[in-house]
């Protein structure tokens, strides 16, 4: 629960924060008319500034509009959408999965199966074309893969129907490395372009590179005047039927392309069967273990079978072997205590005698494998599991009776996960005081380990032990957050060039501090009173404030710089600016809208102004592109299009 919590958007009860971006929070919510789960994303029009205000609220709308009008398999469904306190929302289908962009990140992925993805996504393009519409920002950032192995395309902020004012030749929307030549030039588009798109994921799922790479200025020469090297050169197990479908793809001309999603698919399809050889002639490893263990918690277990259970468990806990598949069966059976009869209850009483050495050697367990931050051990890899099997023994033996035996062993093992805690804020507080730059990352993972015991005394009903262990994640990011005000501060009333180094460290870990940051706004700082949730308020509202000033005196060296600055000076420059507007939007909370609105109005503004001063000089192609980079990453899309088409017409 945050600060900023929101309890209702429209029809749907909010749960949780799914994730926060640029422009938008997305929450997980539930229809109260059918109990339908969506995901429901509502635009932050308070960070918005200058023209991207209206552009973005009219994309925004457009997204709605286009989303509840296509009813296909392979596209996100669109189910609301609305106003929720003056902010535009709308709500769609909740997926659970990946985007390519992260698959791509991940393993590398057999060439059959990148074709079964693409052909896909083909056939939601062929849906969408056949209705007037045209994508336009085509990418793996907008393409889902679902659990269940299927594709969703997702992103309609930026699409085109035919006919429609809302695009005129000129615009250049979209992510220059997926762009058609004839989109990049700025003519109207027809489906082509996400035809040009589609090959371009294809290429990278394939080979695990974009066919053109570089800066923005780079990129953008290389699809009008350079061919990509064959996918076969990058990888030589791929046929040269394949090189021939992306090559088609990929045709500059879009008279040359392929002229339809369908007949792109039809082509893919065809050569899966060589692509599928090379998958069997792969060497990927089986995992027997895997299916066994699924079809292990998948079993209906018989009252009489809970003692076997568990004792085979108790074994698995000495070896270190545990997993979720131990657990399940016995959950399931104590779960159906209540249905059991007499003489079931009874079969497992000859277990009673044992669970007191048995209780005793897993509460060893639990306390010597936890993950304690700066821990002298390393954590066992199967400490959740024995975490869930202490739990559901206490409960067991609750229930027949060992009620002494339970209270003593509940209360080890409270006691046992609290002292971690206590521990840790003074071992957090002697490190912030003392070292000029604290590793952040280090005390990221130490609250992501603090994280994980507080999930354990979660499982174990320890609800009084929780409010200890939240005030405590909270002090610690309290002081954290200090640490940064103060080095930040530190450089913008002084200009010390040593701070200045200070500040670059801690903002090259900004995903770190959102992490810890994050904890000012959780629960803890609900919970923990209202002298706690003030001290979080503080520290949100004077971190802003240096912010503000640091981006300004960042802005303001990059404009009287030599024009012909070096573009990496330049680019580790901006992207501070980036990360402290980037961190300072993100953090939640009512009280700080109006701030953190004024905030992102200013750097907006500075930031536009700097990339007139470099257009309107001799600003080079790569700190252009460093400028453009910055814009498209945070949802500017006017300022975006302004510098590439000045980069077009150079």
């Amino acid at each position: 629960m945050a600060l900023d919590t929101i309890e209702a958007v429209g029809p749907y009860r909010i749960e949780n924060v799914l994730g926060r971006g640029a422009m938008s929070t997305v929450y997980r919510g539930v229809d109260d008319r059918d109990g339908r789960v969506a995901a429901v994303k509502v635009l932050r029009t308070d960070i918005l500034a200058g023209q991207e205000r209206t552009a973005t609220i009219a994309r925004f709308l457009r997204e709605a509009e286009l989303g509840r009008t296509l009813d296909h398999p392979r596209i996100v469904q669109v189910y609301d959408s609305g106003e929720v306190s003056g902010e535009p929302y709308l709500a769609m289908e909740l997926l659970l999965g990946k985007s390519l962009a992260e698959m791509l990140q991940g393993p590398r992925m057999q060439p059959v199966h990148a074709a079964h993805l693409v052909t896909e996504l083909l056939d939601a393009l062929a849906y969408i074309h056949s209705r007037g519409i045209i994508h336009r920002d085509i990418k793996p950032g907008n393409v889902m893969v679902r659990n269940d192995g299927h594709v969703s395309l997702a992103d309609f902020g930026i699409a085109r129907v035919s006919g429609s004012e809302m695009t005129q030749m000129g615009d250049m929307l979209g992510t220059p490395a997926y762009m058609a030549p004839e989109q990049l030039t700025g003519e109207v588009v027809d489906g082509r372009a996400d035809i040009f798109a589609a090959g371009i994921v294809l290429y990278a799922l394939s080979t695990r590179r974009r066919p053109f790479n570089g800066t923005v200025a780079t990129v953008m020469n290389a699809i009008l005047n350079e061919n990509p090297v064959p996918p076969s050169r990058i990888d030589n197990r791929l046929p040269a039927a394949f090189d021939r479908v992306v090559a088609k793809a990929l045709e500059k001309s879009a008279d040359r392309r392929f002229q339809t999603a369908g007949e792109f698919a039809t082509a893919l399809r065809r050569i899966v069967p060589d692509l599928a050889r090379l998958e069997t002639e792969s060497t990927a490893a089986a995992t027997p273990g895997g299916a066994g263990s699924s079809a292990t918690a998948k079993r209906t277990v018989r009252p009489d079978e809970v003692a076997e259970r568990l004792l085979a468990a108790y074994e698995r806990v000495a070896t270190e072997a545990l997993d979720e598949a131990d657990i399940v069966p016995i959950e399931r059976a104590e779960a159906a205590w209540s249905q059991w009869d007499g003489a079931a209850k009874d079969s497992l009483r000859p277990l009673a005698e044992r669970w007191a050495g048995d209780m005793a050697t897993l509460g060893d367990a639990v306390v010597t494998g936890a993950p304690v931050p700066r821990g002298t051990h390393l954590p066992r890899a199967d400490w959740m599991p024995v975490v869930r099997l202490a739990a559901v023994t206490l409960r067991l033996a609750n229930r027949l009776g060992l009620s002494r035996l339970v209270r003593a062993h509940h209360r080890r093992l409270c006691d046992e996960l609290v002292e971690p805690f206590i521990v840790y804020i003074d071992t957090a507080g002697t490190m912030l005081s003392g070292d000029d730059n604290p590793d952040l990352s280090r005390l990221s993972m130490d609250l992501l380990r603090l994280d994980v015991l507080e999930m354990a005394l979660e499982t174990l009903s320890a609800s009084a032990e929780l409010r200890i262990v939240r005030k405590t994640r909270a002090l610690v990011a309290i002081q954290a957050m200090r640490k940064v005000n103060e080095t930040v501060s530190g450089y913008t009333e002084t200009g010390d060039m040593l701070a200045r180094f200070d500040v670059a460290l801690i903002m090259s870990e900004v995903e770190e501090l959102i992490a810890i940051a994050s904890r000012l706004t959780d629960d803890a700082a609900i919970q923990a009173g209202r002298q706690l949730r003030e001290k979080a308020e503080t520290v949100i509202r004077d971190f802003i404030a240096n912010a503000d000033r640091l981006a300004a005196m960042t802005v303001e060296e990059l404009r009287e710089a030599d024009a012909a600055v070096d573009a990496r000076v330049f680019g580790a420059k901006l992207r501070q600016v980036q990360a402290l507007y980037h961190f300072a939007v993100r953090l939640p909370g009512e009280s700080h809208r109006a701030l953190m609105g004024r905030f992102a109005e200013a750097v907006h503004s500075q930031i536009e102004a700097l990339a007139t001063h470099l257009m309107t000089t001799s600003g080079t192609d790569d700190v252009l592109s460093t400028l453009y980079d910055m814009a498209h990453d945070l949802g500017w899309n006017e300022l975006a299009q302004t510098i590439l088409r000045h980069l077009k017409n150079r």
